[in-house]
C-alpha cells in the first residue's frame, strides 16, 4: 500500500479597493515531498515556501 500525500497551502487576499489588493500566502505547509516519479502532483518538489505580492490595475492608474 502507498503512503496517502495530501498538499495543505493557505492564501489571504486583502482588497483595498478595485485597482489595489495585496495577496500572500504559504505552499506546502506540511513540507511533503512528492511522489518519487511525479514532481508536480500532489505536491511540488520545493517543499514549503511562502509568496507575498501586490495586484494593481491600470484602469485607473494615470500613466499607464
Amino acid at each position: 500500500m502507498s503512503k496517502r500525500l495530501e498538499g495543505h497551502d493557505v492564501s489571504i487576499t486583502y482588497e483595498y479597493n478595485d485597482d489595489f489588493s495585496i495577496y500572500a500566502g504559504v505552499n506546502n505547509i506540511t513540507d511533503e515531498e512528492p511522489y518519487p516519479t511525479n514532481f508536480a502532483y500532489p505536491v511540488n518538489p520545493y517543499g514549503t515556501y511562502f509568496f507575498l505580492g501586490i495586484r494593481l490595475s491600470g484602469d485607473r492608474i494615470p500613466g499607464l
